[in-house]
């Protein structure tokens, strides 16, 4: 939606300030807004529209990267630095991520298929960095199937995010 998508101008506005260079893609339905991005993609080095669209539209969106490596950021990130030094993580780990935010309360820890250790909380689906790998792309196709086939017992994408990592054979990194 409209109000998503300036948000997205903003990120990606710190982007260009922060990490000069560093190409930024936009997936959306910018299409039905009124923005026009098909003459120029600005702030965005490219853009992509979203078919029909939904509040986790990233899920289905992500295994669709434009680049080898990817840091995937939610629209309402701001960059305050130079963040181009992150990628060097993927000289030795598949996928980074950060937590999310209260990971270790009730809800956060609930189990979705799997009764997880405490000690592994839940990431952040909002800041996920990963290289575009056959074995990355088939674990975040499989965290879009189980995120649809689930939606109906959790709106939230970070519990099948967590034992879909947990299952993993995927180094990850916390960032």
């Amino acid at each position: 939606g409209e109000k998503f998508i300036r948000a997205a101008i903003r990120a990606a506005s710190t982007v260009q300030r922060h990490s000069p260079g560093l190409a930024t893609h936009l997936f959306s339905d910018w299409q039905n807004y009124g923005f026009n991005f098909d003459k120029s993609p600005h702030p965005f080095s490219s853009v992509a529209k979203v078919d029909s669209p939904h509040r986790r539209s990233k899920v289905d969106y992500l295994p669709l990267t434009p680049f080898d490596r990817t840091l995937y950021l939610d629209t309402d990130t701001a960059l305050n630095a130079d963040i181009r030094p992150i990628f060097g993580l993927l000289d030795r780990f598949d996928i980074a991520l950060a937590h999310a935010h209260r990971r270790n309360s009730v809800e956060r820890l609930q189990p979705w298929q799997l009764d997880l250790p405490q000690a592994f909380p839940q990431y952040n689906g909002g800041v996920v960095l990963f290289r575009k790998t056959p074995s990355v792309i088939k674990f975040l196709e499989q965290w879009r199937e189980e995120y649809h086939a689930n939606l109906k017992d959790f709106q939230q994408d970070q519990r099948t995010l967590r034992e879909l990592l947990w299952k993993s054979d995927l180094r990850i990194a916390t960032l």
